[in-house]
């Protein structure tokens, strides 16, 4: 009874110690998220709670350690361990209260004052406007006309830049210009300040005033509000916004974003993977490139003098495609607390840390900027240059007025027209979407897109037709119209743009093997998903059941020599919970016959050669041994230079593009590999014999095709359509039949 007696107080002294954790934690991190981001809203805080953190900087991680969750540990290990030094009784007993009470107090105490402060009465109110709605142009319904000599567009996020941080004869807040070139450039082109001589630049509103926030408001013309319905799953970034990537990925433009830091970070991937079908070249990619060391980290990843190094190289590429493009940059020393002090920051403003490093930016940004002036390219681009949003430092600005109007840096450079207005604009950061397209020579009907205006033309904004504060007013409020873009649709269209079939023949096996990705995608509530297969030359038709296997339909077992002609059609079709039939692919499989046909090693390798393809190579585990000198040759005839005769065990890698030798490794290590390919797809390849990790990774556009077998994995394209048209595995190992 006794030892019954204590088991269930040692119990609660746990269950005391676990709720003061809980309630000091919560309150420190409330405390922590106002001090550390000056301009928290709450529709901030449930989106960021929404995604996971990777990508966040260990230096802040480290932070919120120091100064919530160690304190908090320490004070809940405190009560656990004064309350058993406490004799049983009514002593132990009051501590206990007293540190329930206390512990419930603070929270309640914290939460009482984030409400206030974050206004959450009106968040939560479910109060509509029709604002949004009354004054939404949809970019849709709205014509667009591009001229015939498409413009190339460089678009530069700076993060954290104002033009508060210059002078206050330049129409900035502080003494002394913090970025004097970056002054000059706006004063020589456009800011949109008409006469005057004082910087212009736009407000960041509600739902734009941290990083994502402000890419989706300048990209689309939209808000980044909250939906739980959305948000808190990710599956898919605002699938009914269409913004400026969507509008040039259909206009044929190659669209690139290059920053130092994870692009995982606050869904940025998937913006501009969803919309725009950007590559994305990030702190991962600079790594996987072997652009920096693979260890290599400073502040949120690499610092900017990189990004503008890795950005030229990126234009000179770009450049010599005959298709235009869009190279977005987003840059990241300047970010707070303080940014980050590289090579090139000097000292003029003592030490006051965040000022130099303004100004260290200030002079890259212009620096390359001259430095695209000079380039061939120039004359047939437009060079935008935004702030993100103000900065979140929680003391830059304390001797700022607080009537003085706080803007994102703005400028305009090599636009295709001249503003129709000579006067001073009010505009805010979401009218950077029209002013854009129209910077790169695009007619827009009517001058408005979404919420944002076209600030070349002669047409009122919204915040001049309706002020700042009546703006953010009715932005806080709910609307049918953002409801609608930011939810999940479920129509069948929807559903099959993300939606992806991928289809291959199996060494082991000569049936065809399909692949039906996302399709069982909890949104979608599909329990089915079957095939149906058409050969065009018999006119034979075939219906193929797929199975769910680890979160993808599959199917199995579909013989390809049934085929009487060289091209079979596909329509994949799923069925939701209530039976609804959904189409959501349909495809034509036009594999090489002469593919089909190769049974073995010799046939296989010796059909490829001389033909028009992109052919990648990976080995896995040991792909040496069975090979002979015949193989050996039959593989040097597909452009190949190093022998596999006698490698054990050894990593392989190798890429030949029209006939052209890209790219060829061999050692004992794990390789790998990432470029772009002559049909403008990226790849991403990886080797690791046995003893280096037993691994073969063929990745196309963020898609994975090698097979991943023991031997030589090969992955075939058609450079002229960028269609894969085949994936084997030999396992060379063993035997090349």
């Amino acid at each position: 009874m006794k030892k019954e007696r204590s088991g269930r107080r040692v119990v609660g002294r746990i269950a005391l110690a676990v709720f003061a954790f809980i309630c000091l934690l919560l309150t420190l991190a409330l405390r922590w998220g106002v001090k550390t981001w000056a301009t928290l809203t709450l529709d901030q805080i449930l989106i960021q709670l929404s995604l996971p953190i990777e990508g966040t900087p260990t230096a802040m991680l480290a932070s919120f350690g120091l100064e919530c969750a160690l304190p908090a540990a320490l004070a809940a290990v405190a009560i656990f361990w004064i309350s058993g030094r406490i004799r049983p009784g009514k002593g132990r007993r009051l501590f206990c209260a007293l540190a329930l009470l206390l512990s419930a107090a603070s929270l309640a105490t914290s939460v009482v004052i984030a409400w206030n402060r974050f206004d959450a009465a009106s968040f939560f109110s479910g109060e509509y406007s029709q604002f949004v709605d009354d004054n939404y142009a949809d970019p849709e319904r709205v014509k667009l006309s591009f001229p015939e000599k498409k413009r190339n567009l460089i678009y530069i996020f700076l993060e954290s830049m104002e033009t508060t941080y210059a002078d206050r004869e330049s129409g900035g807040a502080f003494d002394e210009n913090c970025i004097p070139e970056l002054t000059a450039l706006a004063k020589e082109y456009e800011d949109f300040s008409g006469d005057s001589d004082q910087l212009n630049g736009g407000v960041s509103l509600t739902g734009s005033g941290w990083t994502v926030g402000a890419m989706v408001a300048q990209s689309s013309g939209l808000p980044m509000k909250y939906m739980t319905n959305e948000l808190d799953t990710m599956q898919m970034f605002l699938p009914d916004m269409r913004n400026l990537g969507d509008i040039l990925e259909a206009n044929g433009y190659q669209q690139v974003i290059l920053m130092g830091s994870n692009a995982f970070f606050g869904g940025r991937d998937k913006l501009y993977l969803e919309h725009g079908d950007y590559a994305i070249e990030d702190l991962n990619y600079a790594r996987e490139a072997g652009w920096i060391p693979e260890d290599y980290s400073v502040w949120w990843g690499y610092e900017d003098e990189k990004l503008f190094d890795f950005a030229r190289q990126e234009l000179l590429r770009l450049s010599e495609d005959d298709a235009p493009f869009n190279l977005t940059l987003l840059t990241v020393d300047t970010h707070f607390e303080n940014g980050y002090v590289c090579r090139l920051c000097g000292d003029e403003f003592g030490d006051n840390q965040y000022a130099n490093v303004m100004a260290c930016s200030s002079r890259q940004v212009t620096e390359f900027v001259h430095w695209v002036q000079q380039q061939d390219f120039y004359e047939d681009t437009a060079i935008v240059i935004s702030g993100d949003h103000p900065t979140m430092d929680t003391d830059f600005c304390n001797d700022v007025p607080e009537d003085y109007a706080r803007k994102t840096y703005t400028a305009f450079i090599n636009a295709a027209v001249q503003p129709e207005l000579d006067a001073r604009r009010d505009f805010s950061t979401m009218d950077m979407f029209p002013t854009t397209l129209a910077a790169m020579g695009v007619d827009i009907e009517g001058d408005r897109l979404a919420l944002g205006t076209n600030l070349f033309s002669g047409t009122p904004t919204l915040s001049e037709r309706f002020g700042y504060a009546t703006q953010n007013a009715e932005l806080n409020k709910h609307s049918k119209v953002l409801d609608a873009l930011q939810s999940v649709s479920l129509d069948e269209d929807r559903i099959a743009e993300h939606v992806s079939t991928n289809y291959r023949l199996e060494d082991s096996d000569p049936a065809l093997k399909l692949v039906v990705m996302g399709a069982n995608n909890p949104l979608y509530e599909l329990k089915t998903v079957f095939v149906d297969v058409e050969s065009e030359g018999s006119g034979e038709r075939w219906r193929l059941n797929c199975e769910l296997e680890e979160q993808v339909f599959v199917s199995e077992g579909f013989d390809p020599a049934r085929l009487a002609g060289d091209t079979c059609r596909f329509t994949v079709q799923g069925a939701n919970r209530e039976g609804k039939i959904l189409k959501l692919d349909e495809f034509s499989w036009t594999d090489a016959p002469e593919l089909k046909r190769a049974d073995n090693f010799l046939a296989y390798v010796r059909s490829l050669a001389g033909r028009d393809y992109t052919i990648l190579i990976s080995a896995k585990d040991e792909a040496s041994s069975a090979l002979t000198e015949e193989a050996d040759a039959a593989l040097k005839g597909l452009g190949l230079e190093q022998s596999l005769l006698g490698m054990f065990r050894h990593s392989y890698i190798a890429v030949v593009d029209r006939g052209k030798l890209i790219a060829e490794n061999i050692g004992e290590k794990k390789l790998e590999l990432v470029g772009w390919l002559s049909s403008q797809q990226r790849f991403k390849i990886a080797s690791a014999g046995f003893d280096a990790g037993d691994l073969s990774s063929i990745q196309i556009n963020g898609e994975e095709y090698s097979p991943n077998g023991r031997g030589l994995n090969f992955v075939v394209i058609d450079p002229d359509t960028g269609e894969v048209i085949s994936t084997r595995t030999f396992d060379t190992c063993v035997t090349l039949g």
